[in-house]
């Protein structure tokens, strides 16, 4: 399996609209991106990145898919959109 973690600061206080938009298409990548076992997103309740993005995969082959796919896609258009000004990301294996 793999675990693509995202954590994300956003440069824009004006868009608490678009976050709810924004988990519902990740939490669709379930029902939509072969390969997707689990994907969750949130706002961070406590100091540190404002929003966090979990995504696990069957496999690596799987992941390696998910980046180019359509739905992938609109949501890093909706990311750049939002303003994302900093983010992190952690992708393993196990």
């Amino acid at each position: 399996m793999v675990e693509h973690l995202t954590f994300i600061n956003f440069g824009n206080e004006e868009i608490e609209d678009k976050k709810v938009d924004l988990i519902d298409k990740i939490k669709a990548f379930n029902n939509h991106i072969p390969g997707v076992i689990d994907a969750q997103a949130g706002e961070n309740f406590k100091e540190g990145f404002d929003f966090g993005i979990s995504i696990r995969f069957k496999d690596k082959k799987s992941f390696e898919e998910y980046i180019p796919h359509p739905k992938h896609q609109e949501v890093a258009s909706l990311l750049r959109e939002m303003e994302m000004s900093d983010f992190t990301v952690v992708d393993f294996e196990f």
